[in-house]
């Protein structure tokens, strides 16, 4: 059976989470913001980079447009992932493992394709994936399950035959409660949500190993 895979990247295939540590608060310093809730960062993680935007414009009564502060929180992490990015470990391994047998790829991402494209190219990993697929490109985050409907129709897979590898809580909880096959990564990022990951998916993993993904 033809078997396809759906990979999150930051915090799955590149340990890059930390790439976005601070980035709304830095951007919303610089119109004079100071005062956070307590969940900012929380809340703002589980948002694609246009939900946050909007998120910001309208909690902060900001005067301008989402393309504007897209863009600007773009600029902010973009040299990261064109010049630092990095596999985690066995990552890469996984990839080739799986390409050299024939599964098909894609990336699901939050983060702005042109950069995962950039980071991927440099590594020397773009070419065993189909395409890169961002929640901006499709105006959804991954507190709903469109991403991966739509990476899924764009391999040819099925719920029986597709694999989701994510590190997030809250993507993983999308994914599982639409009936997708789930297989999550360590990252220490989560490690507080480590014991509900770990009961919501079909596998949780220390390190990516190819194996476990061929045989969810």
């Amino acid at each position: 059976m033809n078997k396809f895979v759906i990979f999150d990247l930051d915090g799955t295939l590149l340990d890059s989470m930390g790439f976005w540590d601070g980035v709304g608060r830095d951007f919303l310093s610089g119109y004079g913001v100071t005062d956070f809730d307590e969940d900012f960062e929380t809340r703002v993680k589980s948002m694609s980079v246009n939900q946050s935007s909007e998120y910001f414009i309208k909690k902060y009564g900001l005067g301008i447009s989402v393309d504007f502060v897209a863009e600007a929180m773009r600029e902010i992490v973009a040299d990261k992932y064109r010049f630092f990015a990095e596999f985690k470990k066995n990552a890469f391994e996984t990839v080739k493992k799986l390409g050299e047998r024939g599964v098909k790829m894609c990336i699901a991402t939050a983060t702005y394709a042109s950069l995962v494209k950039e980071a991927l190219t440099r590594l020397g990993a773009i070419d065993y994936f189909e395409f890169v697929l961002s929640c901006n490109d499709i105006g959804y985050g991954k507190d709903t399950p469109h991403i991966y409907y739509e990476a899924m129709k764009r391999l040819g897979g099925d719920k029986k035959n597709t694999v989701i590898v994510e590190d997030a809580l809250h993507a993983i909880r999308t994914a599982k409660g639409d009936g997708f096959k789930v297989v999550a990564v360590e990252d220490r990022y989560q490690a507080e949500f480590k014991a509900d990951i770990v009961s919501l998916s079909d596998a949780y993993l220390d390190v990516l190993d190819a194996d476990t993904i061929m045989n969810i």
